[in-house]
């Protein structure tokens, strides 16, 4: 209960941060990089950098979006994108309408068959336990976003 205190209590701060400027960025970082800005006026397409370092581009905002992490998945709700969640992991319970959302399998052993027939725009996964995931996911042509965090710093690029 605690982390997700904390988490909550960082989100509001971003949210209150973000509310404060006047215009919008995006900061991508890796775990060994400092953060990289970039532009965005809610245009596509997008380029960010990943947990992983890798350069992702979206094309398009995504409408379809599946998240392979509990932690990934209070973000999402965080930042007001619950509608477009099509898909969370036997774990993700919060917050409570988490739970509502149908289920891909847990957190180490997804069900790809069902994964792949939701028709997700992007799939947000951990980079750690789960980066093995990232190219079974991608041969199926589905675009994969890691996301880690060890630091506050990092959760805060993360969201």
């Amino acid at each position: 209960m605690p982390k997700q205190i904390t988490l909550l209590l960082t989100l509001v701060l971003v949210l209150l941060l973000a509310a404060c400027g006047s215009s919008q960025s995006i900061t991508t970082a890796t775990p060994e990089t400092p953060p990289q800005t970039q532009a965005n006026n809610n245009n596509y397409p997008l380029t960010i950098v990943d947990s992983l370092g890798r350069e992702i581009t979206i094309e398009a905002e995504p409408a379809r979006i599946v998240s392979l992490s509990p932690a990934i998945t209070e973000i999402l709700f965080a930042i007001g994108v619950e509608d477009r969640i099509i898909g969370v992991t036997d774990y993700c319970d919060y917050p409570p309408a988490a739970l509502d959302k149908p289920k891909v399998g847990s957190f180490n052993n997804i069900n790809m068959e069902l994964l792949v027939a939701s028709e997700p725009d992007v799939v947000f996964i951990a980079a750690g336990i789960q980066a093995d995931f990232v190219t079974q996911l991608e041969e199926l042509g589905i675009r994969v976003v890691t996301l880690d965090a060890e630091t506050i710093a990092q959760v805060l690029t993360n969201i």
